[in-house]
């Protein structure tokens, strides 16, 4: 049977992180694609409506991956096509049956739209998963409103993942995204502190991230191209350093084991295991040097 193009099965939603919820809905929406040999798409927002609507609301550090991140999670998956909507103030004014009219019926024109128990949408999120059946019913667009997923009697969400990963829960937040928790960026160059100071080099990572920060220090693997290493990562305000009156600004220092070369310029993806402690201020450099030496070595133990 030839692939059918005109049967859209449709999933929609922010999807930030592409967690175990998430996949659950993504799978429902492949294997009908591939039942009606039609096509997969996921239709989305960017960026987070929270930030465009009450930035006051928003946590600084908020979203678990990158629009292009996400896409590429997403497209892993087996989605056919991603629709990125640019959320704006003017698109939030929509009234429930106009998104149906604008979006649904005119732009993606979909046989079928899975939702998650929790989907809102339309001005002031005033339609519901519900509203979205009972507007779509006469148009003969089946909505499917898919049950919460849960891990332990918790129900998988963004907000939840968000949670762990900023209290340092790496091997938890694994389980909920099926992944450890990363972020990207690339190598800069620092102050010197790691190398000169303290004899163990480090590279310096300037986030694409938007970006969810776990402060403290972490068993991490450094991938570099292709190659995945053992590393060691604190991120943090460096507080044995931090100079008096001068705001803390947070920094991503990564010391990767058995690793020489330079990748000053590099774009390197920091993958999260398990955190060692909590960032603290060292009476001197040689107190700090013999910490990390301790770090270095737990984090071999990981590895």
């Amino acid at each position: 049977m030839k692939r059918d193009k005109s049967i859209i099965i449709l999933a929609m939603g922010v999807f930030d992180g592409v967690h175990q919820g998430h996949r659950f809905i993504l799978k429902k929406v492949c294997e009908k694609a591939k039942k009606y040999k039609g096509k997969s798409i996921v239709y989305t927002f960017h960026p987070h409506p929270i930030r465009v609507l009450a930035p006051q609301a928003c946590p600084e550090n908020y979203m678990i991956n990158t629009i292009k991140q996400r896409t590429q999670l997403l497209k892993n998956l087996g989605i056919d096509k991603i629709i990125v909507e640019k959320f704006t103030k003017n698109f939030s004014k929509l009234t429930p049956e106009l998104f149906i009219k604008k979006i649904i019926l005119n732009k993606i024109k979909p046989s079928e739209i899975f939702v998650g128990y929790n989907f809102t949408f339309g001005v002031k999120r005033s339609g519901t998963a519900k509203d979205l059946q009972k507007l779509c019913k006469p148009h003969h667009i089946h909505v499917n409103i898919v049950s919460p997923f849960q891990i332990n009697k918790t129900i998988t969400s963004s907000t939840k993942v968000r949670q762990l990963i900023s209290q340092g829960e790496m091997p938890v937040a694994q389980k909920f995204l099926t992944r450890p928790y990363f972020i990207e960026g690339t190598v800069v160059k620092g102050k010197g502190i790691g190398g000169k100071v303290l004899g163990i080099p480090t590279a310096n990572l300037k986030s694409d991230n938007e970006i969810l920060l776990p402060c403290g220090v972490y068993v991490t693997k450094t991938q570099v191209g292709s190659q995945a290493y053992p590393s060691v990562t604190n991120v943090g305000h460096n507080p044995t350093f931090q100079k008096p009156g001068k705001e803390p600004i947070v920094t991503i220092e990564t010391h990767i084991l058995k690793f020489r070369q330079n990748i000053v310029g590099k774009k390197i993806r920091l993958y999260f295991s398990k955190k060692l402690r909590n960032e603290k201020k060292f009476s001197s450099p040689q107190e700090l040097i013999k910490q990390i030496h301790e770090d270095i070595k737990q984090a071999k133990k990981y590895s």
